[in-house]
């Protein structure tokens, strides 16, 4: 998984290009680098480990360029290492790569073969020896990656520079996410169109086969004969921060104060809609489905469960989950009126796109939470309804409005499915969920003094039962996502088979104990966690005298709304959480955006 963001500029580009790259980095980045041309040379800055380590070694060996390529990577083919972080390159190109090349060990036994000297472990590298074999022939840029794409086996978004052709950015992109946009005198290339829109004016997709040449306010789009493609520039966008981005939620606590409004909003018009018999446009082919297909992978995967737990007790449709990188390998999904609900982890997961051509290839109508205008949305079926222009679920929403956005095409399926409007049980309680979320805001305080013990400690358990346990696995994400603290997720019932930890301390935990079926054994979980010496926050929707008044637990109450919309209600308590754990840490200041590092009071 990777992170591209390039740039050509009249001036020196390389800041905002380092900007850019905080805006595609991935949770785990292992490695990163830059790319630049000055006089007619290329010259490189990688390093093995976040982004961080990239901002120090460029304050230690500055650069300035006006043409830089940018790269995050998180290992798939070789270790982690400055000697596998992109660019790759030989005296005359330099290429970051997104994707896999199947076929790379093939390339590299015939390349090496010819005299190339790999320096690499990854699949990457074979790209830059096929271009430089056809750079030997003294063709133009853009004929030679014409002639090397064909070669290339699977999935891959490139960009590249030319030690001859300066200010000049090229690209290509099969099953990639890949977007160009330009600006007055400038011209930027990124993995997701969120990334750019911060720097430019305009933007557009590239798509499969397409190769596009970048100059200084220009971007040139070529079909794979190289005829001039004149692509459809949407209307002029301007800069603009990110709508909801995970940068955002790790460095301000806005998002969060803002989500019990979006949601309420969100809200507000599915109840409007129910009401004018246009509930099938929040829902679409799901509320057809005699089996929904909950897709998803690491930190979406838990949404997953929620939506099938949603789906089956309000809808009554079966829902399987999967995980997206098992789909091409399972064969049982396929048959009926399958529907795929495909969430993905990101705006540009290169996953959830195979996993949907995959599905759609063997006639299964998939649904995605993207954007329409996202790659992800372009290619699904149907998007989950966006009902206002400020609000688009995505995987890049924040978590409560994904959520929201998953509860309101269940409730929508269920009144298609019935034909009525409920008067009262799970159709109706959701919308008193955002009164919930608001008042769940005044923890916010309380939260502080937990996020430090947790900060201190480096480490946390999250756990819940049924319909809590994926909040658990969410609650740790939202942890290492935002603080860069490790955290598990599970079944409190898994508890008895956990080990102590090795450091003889017992690991903080988070409990989540709504008033559902399952609450008694959840506040069994907490005494047991508290018997080993742990300290427990109990998130939950009533107190317990017993456990309130006992040492070790400190108690986050919110407001009680029907159990089936719990997840809702605690997502606040858990990013609350997680962003003074963050702020304990003093990762805020490494988690800089647009730049701009902003001070962290303890």
């Amino acid at each position: 998984m990777a992170g591209i963001f390039c740039a050509t500029a009249q001036e020196d580009v390389v800041p905002r290009a380092m900007r850019g790259l905080a805006l595609v980095e991935h949770l785990g980045c292992d490695s990163a680098g830059l790319g630049v041309l000055v006089d007619r040379r290329i010259q490189r800055r990688r390093v093995e480990g976040a982004l961080a380590a990239l901002r120090q070694l460029l304050s230690d060996e500055p650069l300035a360029a006006s043409t830089v390529i940018g790269h995050t990577r998180k290992a798939t083919l070789g270790r982690p290492s400055r000697r596998n972080a992109h660019p790759h390159a030989s005296a005359r190109v330099a290429v970051v790569h997104s994707g896999i090349i199947e076929n790379h060990r093939e390339l590299r036994a015939e390349l090496e073969r010819e005299g190339a000297q790999f320096r690499s472990e990854t699949d990457s590298e074979a790209v830059v020896w096929l271009i430089e074999r056809q750079l030997t022939q003294r063709v133009h840029p853009m004929r030679a990656l014409q002639r090397v794409l064909p070669r290339l086996e699977g999935t891959y978004a490139l960009a590249a520079i030319f030690a001859q052709h300066e200010d000049r950015v090229y690209a290509a992109r099969r099953g990639v996410p890949l977007y160009a946009g330009r600006a007055d005198g400038s011209a930027w290339l990124a993995s997701t169109e969120e990334a750019i829109a911060n720097f430019a004016e305009e933007t557009v997709a590239i798509e499969d086969g397409q190769i596009a040449e970048l100059l200084p306010g220009q971007v040139r789009i070529y079909d794979g004969e190289l005829k001039p493609h004149a692509p459809r520039w949407p209307r002029q966008i301007g800069p603009r921060p990110t709508s909801g981005t995970q940068l955002l939620a790790s460095v301000t606590d806005e998002h969060i104060l803002a989500q019990p409004r979006v949601v309420g909003e969100l809200l507000a018009r599915l109840r409007e809609d129910l009401g004018n018999g246009r509930a099938e446009t929040w829902c679409g082919p799901l509320s057809r489905a005699d089996r929904v297909l909950a897709v998803g992978g690491g930190p979406s995967y838990p949404l997953a469960c929620i939506a099938r737990s949603w789906f089956e007790d309000l809808a009554g449709i079966p829902v399987e989950t999967e995980l997206v990188s098992e789909v091409e390998a399972r064969r049982a999904h396929r048959g009926g009126r399958t529907v795929a609900l495909v969430i993905p982890h990101a705006v540009n997961d290169e996953e959830s796109y195979e996993a949907i051509r995959h599905l759609k290839r063997h006639g299964i109508p998939t649904v995605a939470l993207a954007s329409a205008s996202s790659e992800l949305g372009r290619e699904a079926d149907r998007v989950l309804h966006a009902p206002l222009p400020s609000i688009v679920p995505s995987a890049e929403s924040p978590l409560a409005v994904q959520l929201a956005s998953l509860a309101a095409a269940a409730v929508a399926a269920r009144s298609v499915r019935s034909g009525r409007i409920d008067e009262d049980g799970p159709g109706r309680s959701i919308f008193s969920v955002p009164q919930a979320m608001e008042t769940a805001l005044a923890l916010g305080d309380s939260c502080v003094s937990a996020g430090r013990d947790i900060a201190n400690f480096g480490h946390a358990m999250y756990l819940g039962r049924g319909l809590s346990h994926p909040v658990a696995c969410l609650g740790a994400h939202q942890l290492r996502l935002h603080a860069h603290v490790a955290a598990d997720g599970f079944a409190g019932g898994e508890l008895r088979y956990r080990l102590p930890e090795g450091s003889g301390r017992p690991t903080p935990a988070v409990v989540l104990a709504p008033s559902d079926g399952m609450r008694d054994k959840t506040l069994r979980d907490a005494r047991t966690l508290i018997q080993r010496g742990s300290k427990a926050v109990v998130v939950s929707d009533s107190e317990s005298p017993d456990e309130s008044a006992a040492g070790g637990v400190e108690w986050f109450k919110v407001d009680r709304v029907d159990p089936v919309w719990s997840p809702l209600s605690f997502s606040v308590p858990l990013q609350l959480l997680a962003f003074h754990v963050a702020r304990a840490r003093k990762w805020i200041a490494e988690r800089v955006f647009l730049g701009e590092k902003l001070a962290t009071a303890e």
